[in-house]
């Protein structure tokens, strides 16, 4: 009767010890709180003509708040850019996307400087081509991409025919023809099968924003012009596409565009497949996608002299929360809000460079109570780096986002 007793006693104990164990598991999953439980739901999934859209109406967005770098790229890191040569000296803010590979970057400001090849650490190696209207020279920059793997760097100027090519040490090889003239076009050079899918706004002969070509210029397939107002010029647009996802994601800036749309390109259908829109906004805008959020931005002249504000809006893919921000917050808790931040944004990677004397004042800014002993030495290794240099230097903030 003892042992009954017992064992009875016993399971007990253990039933009870099971169901505090999971109180408090459940407890921890209840305290453990994500970004977006903080935001509010500003958006919608409508089917529009048989495709999904995610609608964001601009009213039900209320909250404001400065996004953690961390939610949205891994591998962060920073960077200070070789300063020992005069040539690799970056003069001014870049206001260009950089481009990554896996142990080079390269980087310019349309035609403020040529082409300029770093390896990842900061090293300075060579200019790439030459600002001028010879042979394998440019005068403003569109496009970069470097093909590590097959040895090649490809650009495309601002208004062109054709597709340079560079290999690594700066040497020129015969270009790439397209069939028409391009305006601020974006590429994706396949080197292996010799094809390249361009995006780019049009002239009078142009048919499509979007095909696919060969490396002798012949057009493999294309799809016909999107369905934008048709009166729209060549020079009020352009198209914004990041390649920061594995699809192909394209948005045609132009004046009065807030009920336009960012869409997908479908090779195997080629066609273009509506993915988001933004509705009830007065002003013109700019979509970005990411792999894992929306992005809309609006930009106003403050009528000081290159002098603008620029309003954010960010939404979840899933969840379909958001709000507005005004930059993102580094680990170390600098706030990176300049403009024109998001345009630095290309090929999966988040990327801004700015002076060390204008870090150095966002660093003044952050409230270091707030942090953790590991992001405060962080910090403290930002600090030292601009402190080290005599002279003010270039910085990159890099990660890539979280597919």
């Amino acid at each position: 009767m003892r042992k009954i007793h017992s064992f009875i006693k016993s399971c007990f104990t253990q039933s009870c010890l099971l169901c505090m164990l999971l109180s408090c598991n459940g407890n921890s999953k209840q305290q453990k709180m994500t970004f977006w439980d903080n935001c509010d739901i500003v958006a919608t999934r409508e089917i529009v003509n048989g495709d999904t859209v995610v609608v964001c109406d601009l009213s039900t967005v209320k909250q404001k708040l400065n996004i953690p770098l961390s939610l949205l790229v891994e591998d962060f890191e920073v960077i200070k850019f070789d300063n020992s040569k005069e040539e690799a000296l970056i003069s001014q803010r870049i206001m260009a996307p950089i481009v990554f590979s896996k142990n080079y970057m390269a980087l310019h400001s349309f035609g403020a400087f040529p082409l300029k090849l770093f390896k990842r650490d900061g090293t300075f190696l060579r200019h790439i081509g030459a600002i001028g209207q010879g042979p394998g020279e440019y005068y403003m920059i569109s496009e970069v991409q470097i093909d590590e793997d097959n040895n090649r760097i490809y650009l495309s100027s601002w208004i062109s025919d054709k597709i340079l090519i560079y290999d690594l040490d700066g040497n020129i090889y015969p270009p790439i023809p397209l069939p028409r003239r391009v305006v601020r076009c974006r590429m994706r050079v396949d080197s292996t099968n010799k094809t390249v899918l361009m995006m780019g706004v049009f002239f009078e002969d142009t048919k499509s924003h979007i095909w696919i070509q060969d490396f002798g210029g012949r057009v493999i397939q294309e799809t016909s012009s999107l369905p934008y107002d048709s009166d729209q010029q060549p020079i009020e647009d352009f198209i914004i596409t990041g390649q920061h996802t594995k699809s192909i994601e394209l948005f045609r800036e132009h004046y009065k565009n807030s009920n336009d749309l960012l869409y997908h390109y479908s090779i195997d259908s080629n066609k273009l497949i509506p993915r988001f829109k933004i509705i009830n906004m007065k002003n013109d805008i700019v979509l970005y996608e990411l792999p894992n959020q929306y992005i809309v931005e609006t930009v106003h002249s403050t009528g000081i002299q290159n002098d603008v504000i620029s309003t954010k809006i960010i939404i979840d893919k899933v969840s379909l929360k958001g709000c507005y921000f005004d930059g993102f917050i580094t680990p170390s808790g600098v706030l990176l809000d300049q403009y024109p931040m998001l345009a630095y944004m290309t090929n999966g990677y988040f990327s801004l460079v700015d002076f060390g004397s204008e870090i150095e004042k966002r660093i003044l800014k952050v409230n270091e109570k707030d942090l953790s002993s590991e992001n405060r030495e962080k910090l403290d290794k930002l600090r030292k780096i601009i402190e080290k240099e005599e002279d003010d230097c270039s910085l990159l903030f890099v990660g890539k986002f979280k597919q």
